[in-house]
């Protein structure tokens, strides 16, 4: 059976896009530079090869405040939810989780409804109960009704 052009010219840019991404992950000092620079010039595109990748926590720990930004305060839902799988990839990762948090609590400030449903919804992701939980009794004694009802929202069936 003979395939088509089109069929073996994508099969063969599969091979070379997988040889590419070998030969990136074995610099990983000028990949951790080059998404530095990419999440400011073409972030979509940034985090969408970065998921992909899964370079390992000790390319996005240095990074963290910049990617928590696409998952907390960014509206484009593409961006949002390439974030999340790069997030989730080290969510098991007890240095990840503590450094998360302190980031996170630098949105609770402005008291940002949107940011705040953010939070939950990453939380629930990540599974982080605990988290989860405190931060839920914050949103519930807020002034702001909108962040109420995020307290509302995930009540414990």
């Amino acid at each position: 059976m003979t395939y088509s052009t089109q069929w073996l010219q994508l099969c063969e840019s599969a091979r070379a896009y997988g040889m590419r991404q070998y030969a990136v992950l074995q610099d990983k000092e000028q990949l951790a530079l080059d998404l530095d620079k990419a999440l400011t010039e073409d972030s979509l595109s940034a985090l969408s090869l970065w998921s992909a990748l899964d370079p390992g926590l000790e390319i996005l720990l240095p990074l963290l405040s910049r990617v928590l930004s696409f998952a907390i305060d960014s509206t484009d839902l593409d961006k949002i939810r390439l974030d999340r799988e790069i997030l989730s990839q080290h969510k098991e990762d007890p240095e990840f989780r503590n450094q998360l948090q302190p980031l996170i609590a630098l949105y609770l400030a402005d008291n940002d409804d949107w940011n705040y449903r953010r939070i939950a919804e990453l939380y629930t992701l990540l599974q982080y109960q605990e988290e989860l939980a405190a931060f839920l009794v914050l949103c519930r004694a807020s002034d702001n009704e909108h962040i109420q009802e995020i307290g509302d929202d995930y009540l414990p069936l």
